[in-house]
C-alpha cells in the first residue's frame, strides 16, 4: 500500500519491514509508538494482537504465529499445526493453539489455547515461518481428545496419497511407519491406549472418511478386513477395478457412493461400466450409500455379510 503523499499535519510514518514483526523488534529498529499508531492510521501496519504487527497483506493469524514461536519455545499445535500442515477441514483461524514447554510460562493471549508439553525437537518443524509440531505429533495430539473411530479417520486422511488420476498432486501428510512411532514416544499420556489401538487401525488408501467409517464398522462386526483402494488386474496386467474397499479371497468389490459426486449423469455411466467390469472378471460389486450408514450401518454390514455367506463365508 502507498503511503500519501502528504497530509500537512504529520510526518509520515517509516515504511514498514516485510512479514511480521513484534513490537520490541520494531522499537530496536528505530521505530517508535508514535510512528506506529501512525501507519496504523494510514493502513501500512495491522495489528493482529497485542505487541505484534504485520503488513496489511500478510494473513494476520500467519503473522501472529510467525512472532509468537519466533523464540524457539513455542509451537502452534493441535487443530492450528493441521490447518499449517493442509489436513482437509482445518483453517488457519482463531482460537490458535499454541504448546509451550513446562517449564516456560503459559501463554496468556486472547484468541490462543495454551498447552504444556515437552516437544522432542525432532517432532517440530518449521511452516511458512511458523515452528510448528511435525504430522506425526500433531495427529497424536488432537487423537487424545477425539474418539477411536474420529482418530481413525483423521489418521487415514493425512496417510491418504493425492491420486493423480483425480489430478491431485504432492505426497501423503503422513507416512503409518511415523505415525505409530511418535505414538510410542507418548506411552504415559492419558488416552493413549486408545490412540494406540487407532494407530493400529489406520490404513493407507482411504479417499473418504465414510470408506474409513464402514472399514472399522466390518472390523468391530467381525468380517474379513478388505484391502484399502487396491488395484485389481487382470491377466494381462491391466488395471481394472480399484473399489473403494476389497475382500479378495471373496472377490467382493465394495464401493461406497456418496451423493455429490455418483449422482452426476456421467458417473452413473461409468459405474455401471465398472460394475460390469467387475462381473465379467468374478468380482461382485457392493455398492453402499448413506441409507446403508444409519445405525452404525447395519444395513450395509448385512448387505456385506449375505454377500459373503453367498460366497461361501463360514465366519461369525
Amino acid at each position: 500500500m502507498e503511503f500519501p503523499l502528504s497530509d500537512r499535519r504529520r510526518r509520515l510514518p517509516p515504511r514498514p519491514p516485510n512479514g511480521a514483526w513484534a513490537r520490541r523488534q520494531l522499537l530496536r529498529d528505530g521505530w517508535t509508538d508514535a510512528g506506529l499508531r501512525r501507519a496504523i492510521g494510514y493502513g501500512a501496519v495491522v495489528q493482529p494482537g497485542q505487541g505484534v504487527y504485520c503488513d496489511p497483506l500478510a494473513g494476520e493469524e500467519l503473522a501472529l504465529l510467525q512472532v509468537l514461536t519466533a523464540g524457539g519455545t513455542k509451537v502452534a499445535s493441535h487443530a492450528t499445526a493441521a490447518a499449517l500442515h493442509g489436513v482437509s477441514g482445518f483453517i488457519l483461524e482463531r482460537p490458535l493453539h499454541l504448546t509451550s514447554p513446562r517449564s516456560a510460562g503459559r501463554v496468556r493471549r486472547e484468541g490462543v489455547v495454551p498447552h504444556r508439553s515437552t516437544v522432542p525437537a525432532e517432532q517440530v518443524t518449521v511452516v511458512a515461518g511458523v515452528s510448528v509440531t511435525s504430522p506425526e505429533r500433531t495427529w497424536v495430539d488432537l487423537a487424545l481428545g477425539l474418539s477411536q473411530t474420529q482418530a481413525v479417520v483423521l489418521a487415514d486422511q493425512m496417510l491418504r496419497s493425492p491420486r493423480r488420476e483425480f489430478g491431485e498432486q504432492g505426497e501423503s501428510i503422513l507416512e503409518l511407519s511415523e505415525l505409530r512411532a511418535a505414538v510410542a514416544l507418548r506411552r504415559r499420556s492419558r488416552g493413549i491406549r486408545t490412540v494406540r489401538q487407532a494407530a493400529e487401525l489406520a490404513r493407507v488408501g482411504a479417499d473418504s472418511p465414510q470408506e474409513t467409517r464402514l472399514r472399522l464398522a466390518m472390523w468391530r462386526d467381525g468380517l474379513p478386513e478388505p484391502r484399502v483402494n487396491p488395484k485389481i488386474f487382470d491377466d494381462r496386467g491391466r488395471v481394472v477395478l480399484q473399489p473403494d474397499l476389497a475382500i479378495d479371497e471373496y472377490r467382493i468389490a465394495i464401493q461406497y457412493d456418496g451423493v455429490e459426486v455418483h449422482s452426476d449423469p456421467q458417473q452413473v455411466l461409468k459405474d455401471v461400466r465398472r460394475a460390469e467390469r467387475a462381473e465379467a472378471m468374478g468380482w461382485l460389486e457392493l455398492r453402499i450409500t448413506k441409507d446403508h450408514s444409519r445405525g452404525f450401518w447395519r444395513a450395509g454390514l448385512l448387505k456385506i455379510r449375505r454377500a459373503l455367506y453367498a460366497r461361501g463365508w463360514d465366519g461369525p
